[in-house]
């Protein structure tokens, strides 16, 4: 699935699920914890990216985070 809006005239993805029901965001997390680079969740949250949504784990975002990384954490909170 996947939705569009306009933004500055252009067309712009914001929604996209994959077959496993991540969202960007989730898939964000998850190369942040690997790579320590969270400017893409960051970017993601701050175009309001569905923080709450679940995969089909029924995990949110947040859920994929170990418990220790406080940095990406507080900013999703």
């Amino acid at each position: 699935q996947s939705m569009y809006t306009e933004h500055d005239g252009k067309k712009c993805l914001i929604y996209l699920l994959c077959q496993n029901g991540m969202t960007p965001l989730h898939l964000a997390v998850w190369y942040s914890v690997r790579h320590q680079q969270h400017s893409t969740v960051e970017a993601l949250l701050s175009f309001r990216a569905e923080a709450n949504a679940s995969d089909n784990q029924g995990k949110t975002p947040l859920g994929h985070l170990p418990k220790k990384t406080p940095t990406i954490r507080n900013s999703m909170i």
